[in-house]
Order: structure tokens, then sequence, then C-alpha cells
């Protein structure tokens, strides 16, 4: 079988094709990028929100999702991707069901929460927040874990607005779902501890 050539571009179709056992990887504009393992700090800050994002919509039509479903941002399904994208998302969130194919999700979830790394902020402070932008993700959180806070982007006319910045003292909310509240210190408890 042919392997992956990452100074290659794809269509999501013929990136699908490949079995990727041996890493994780994402595709931006057709090119596939690896993904770096995350930390033990960055893993329990997601499953901190997981925990938080989980028992707030207990009882939703919404399903929270870790970083093992794909997103496919731009087309109902692999041969109408309009832009060759492939995102694996740290969190999100999805209350439309139709749009989970074949263990994917194709079109914008209502939510996506990315934490930083030092390897992918760049990644997820630029070329993610234009793309979800793009997409129609309805609420965007950047999570800082070095400075601890959370950045909290919002669909508005078709364009992203940073409606706030919450530090560890703060109390998070959402815009779009009112029943997501949550301190902030709570997600970064652990923050630190598996150095």
């Amino acid at each position: 079988m042919e392997r992956l050539n990452v100074n290659q571009r794809y269509t999501v179709e013929e990136f699908l094709k490949f079995d990727l056992k041996e890493g994780r990887y994402e595709l931006h504009e057709g090119f596939p990028i690896l993904m770096s393992p995350a930390s033990a700090d960055h893993e329990a800050i997601i499953a901190s929100i997981i925990g938080e994002l989980s028992l707030a919509l207990k009882g939703s039509q919404c399903t929270v999702f870790g970083s093992n479903l794909a997103l496919i941002p731009f087309g109902s399904e692999v041969k109408s991707c309009e832009k060759e994208k492939f995102f694996l998302p740290d969190i999100s969130v999805i209350c439309d069901h139709k749009k989970i194919q074949q263990g994917k999700c194709y079109g914008a979830p209502d939510l996506v929460v990315e934490v930083l790394s030092p390897s992918t902020s760049r990644t997820d402070l630029v070329t993610k927040l234009h793309d979800y932008e793009q997409a129609g993700v309805r609420e965007y959180w950047i999570v800082d874990s070095s400075n601890q806070y959370i950045a909290k982007y919002v669909l508005t006319h078709y364009s992203f607005v940073r409606e706030d910045v919450f530090d560890r003292g703060s109390d998070f909310s959402s815009t779009i779902f009112s029943e997501i509240r949550f301190a902030v210190k709570d997600i970064f408890r652990f923050y630190n501890n598996f150095n």
C-alpha cells in the first residue's frame, strides 16, 4: 500500500484512503500535517472541559466529542468537499447528528475547543480560527494553558467576534449554550501537576 507523503497534496477523498496507524494527521490546504502527541497537562485540561460540557449538556440533543472525531468542515460528504481540510479538534460539540457520517463530522460543529500547545498555537490562533469561521462554527474557544485563560469567539454575521477572555479567576459562560458555565480555575486545576 502507498505511504502518505507529507510533501504531496491530497484531496480529502485521497487522504481518507490511507491507513494512518503510524500517526495522527490533519490535512491543511491538501497537505498532511503530523500531529504531535499531547502532553499530560494538555490531556488533563481537555478531560476537565469535556466533563464540564458533558454535565452541562446532559439531556440535550447535543453530543460532546474528543479529538478522535475527524472534522471535515467544508462538505456534506467526502466527494463534495469544497476545500482540502481535515481536522482533529481537541473538543467539538455537535447538535445536528446528521452531520456525523461514517464516524466523521461533515460540516461545522456548533462549538469547537482547541487547547494551545507549542506545536499548534499558530495553527489554532490563525489558520483554524479562519477555517472554523468560514465553515460556520458558531462558537470557538481557544484555551491557553500557559497563561491560563480561555478566549471565546462567537460567529456574528458570518465573522468571528472575540467576545471575551476569561482568566483563572473568572467564571466562564458560553454564548450559544446558556447551560454551559464553569469556573476557569477548575479547568486548570491539574495544570503543571504532571511535569
